[in-house]
């Protein structure tokens, strides 16, 4: 049996109250299946989401389209930082989500 693989994604909202950032997160969870980690308050202002998405795929590149395939729920004009051989490294400011300010995606290679 595999284990199952995990991308941490990392959403700024523009809410400065949980209440308001759980209904962000409520309607993102419509659209995408995720972990809710930890939410708590933006040392910049607005609410921090930490999120677990689950990655499918045995193969690297497989597991980076799985994760790239979820991004384009999330966000567009994603930027890639670094070299994806041994990470996935992208931020997006593009979202067309109400209430979501900024979304980072990490996923590391075993």
């Amino acid at each position: 049996m595999t284990k199952t693989k995990f991308a941490d994604i990392r959403l700024i909202l523009t809410t400065e109250k949980e209440k308001p950032a759980q209904v962000v997160i409520d309607r993102l969870r419509k659209q995408l299946s995720f972990e809710l980690v930890s939410t708590q308050p933006y040392h910049k202002g607005g609410f921090e989401a930490c999120l677990r998405l689950p990655v499918v795929g045995q193969t690297w590149p497989d597991q980076i389209y799985s994760v790239l395939c979820s991004a384009q729920i999330i966000g567009r004009q994603w930027r890639i930082l670094g070299s994806i051989e041994e990470e996935l490294d992208m931020v997006t400011d593009d979202i067309p989500q109400s209430g979501v300010e900024f979304v980072s995606i990490s996923y590391r290679r075993d």
